[in-house]
């Protein structure tokens, strides 16, 4: 009984203490600081809705990827693949960071997945998705110095 006292008789001096003068000058000074703000971001809105800093105009990922269930989301994955590794390509082939090739429409990384993937079974589809990952990374370095050259990265 002696020691739940002691721990009680801690914790009302800790209060105290924390609540000092000094401590409010503390809290104030933390709800001013934007660097302490621990707010979480609002993630209410949707992936495609939010702004990007990079194109911010882009087109939105086509309406199906973001209607699959938990068990078909390996085919908005692969889509995803796809067009991150072409958009990449297409930066490497050219030069060229313009938004046309940094964030072009959906369309043809779209008709590439209908055309050669869609049919595929799981487990191909994850086999397909490691390609255009491993893809993806070989252009990006070269990608990104080119993007970062013409302030589009």
């Amino acid at each position: 009984m002696e020691d739940i006292m002691g721990c009680m008789r801690i914790g009302l001096a800790l209060a105290v203490v924390m609540s000092g003068p000094g401590m409010s000058a503390l809290a104030q000074e933390s709800t001013t600081n934007e660097f302490n703000d621990l707010t979480p971001p609002d993630m209410s809105a949707s992936r495609d809705d939010r702004e990007y800093r990079v194109c911010p105009d882009r087109e939105p990922r086509p309406e199906w990827v973001g209607n699959l269930g938990v068990r078909e989301s390996y085919r908005g994955v692969l889509l995803m693949r796809i067009y991150e590794a072409r958009s990449y390509e297409a930066i490497v082939a050219t030069g060229d960071c313009s938004c046309a090739n940094r964030a072009p429409s959906w369309d043809a990384a779209e008709a590439e997945y209908q055309e050669n993937y869609a049919q595929l079974d799981p487990q191909a589809q994850q086999r397909a998705t490691s390609e255009f990952r491993r893809l993806k990374n070989d252009f990006q370095r070269d990608a990104r110095s080119i993007c970062e050259a013409q302030g589009n990265w």
